[in-house]
């Protein structure tokens, strides 16, 4: 598998390998390491890199009756180009339709994933083509994972009054958050609904700043003591070192017709705590 490093002039770094396109390390200007892979993570053909950032894509999860996440973090990306200015490195993946995606999702596509790193931010993109005579429908996330110290000591802000949907229970089956703060005992694994606003992470003393554009959903997921263990590419006790926050498109798949475009971003931003 090839991977490019993007280095920004002060000093922040992104690792991307060409396998899924599949981002394993964002750190910033200041040294914090905010992206986790697992050390049990499998670097194989077939095999999703566990942490990161996967793209979900044409399918979310079994939302649909294709591969489980679709096929695209598991397929390996063109690198198109790579750019550098004094404020921005910037690099752009695509993948496009083959024998092998036809065999599964009878759609012609082209799929890009642009990632545009700066000293205290990160921005990735994913655009959807349809190059098809006929439309196309799917589902898609960036299923980020943060690294982060302690998992029940963590807090996620911004979500309240939003609805959301807890997995293991009826799709219909709905909730509100009441509260501002979402903590974390043990695991969740959660679809928040039509997001507004912007969130932030809060591990301890480093904050940060998750915003999206054309994603509406947001995936909340950490397996947990219990499923951690269920996991034969992730150490028992790593559960306590990530938490995946996931600009998601579920609820409303994207109904594409032939010739138009959609595009949806993830911009994360590290916070400076006085």
């Amino acid at each position: 598998m090839k991977k490019i490093i993007l280095k920004h002039l002060s000093g922040a770094e992104v690792e991307i390998y060409d396998y899924g396109a599949h981002l394993t390390r964002w750190r910033s200007a200041r040294g914090h390491e905010w992206i986790f892979v697992s050390k049990d993570a499998v670097y194989q053909q077939g095999k999703a890199i566990r942490g990161g950032v996967p793209i979900i894509f044409p399918q979310f999860n079994t939302f649909g009756s294709g591969p489980r996440h679709g096929f695209a973090r598991t397929a390996t990306w063109r690198i198109e180009e790579v750019q550098q200015d004094k404020d921005t490195t910037r690099c752009h993946f695509t993948l496009q339709s083959s024998a092998a995606t036809l065999a599964v999702w009878p759609h012609q596509f082209s799929v890009s994933f642009e990632v545009q790193l700066q000293a205290d931010a990160l921005r990735m993109a994913l655009s959807v083509n349809n190059i098809d005579t006929k439309p196309l429908q799917f589902t898609a996330a960036l299923h980020t994972y943060f690294s982060i110290n302690d998992f029940p000591a963590c807090t996620l802000h911004n979500l309240q009054g939003t609805s959301y949907w807890d997995n293991g229970s009826e799709f219909s089956v709905r909730h509100v958050l009441k509260e501002n703060l979402l903590h974390f005992d043990d695991a969740i694994d959660r679809i928040f609904f039509d997001t507004k606003s912007a969130l932030e992470l809060h591990d301890g003393e480093s904050h940060l700043r998750i915003e999206q554009r054309g994603f509406n959903d947001v995936v909340v997921w950490n397996p947990g003591a219990i499923g951690a263990k269920a996991l034969n590419d992730m150490a028992d006790d790593e559960y306590r070192h990530m938490l995946c926050v996931e600009a998601a498109q579920v609820d409303k798949p994207v109904l594409l017709a032939p010739g138009e475009q959609w595009r949806g971003e993830q911009y994360l931003q590290e916070l400076v705590v006085l």
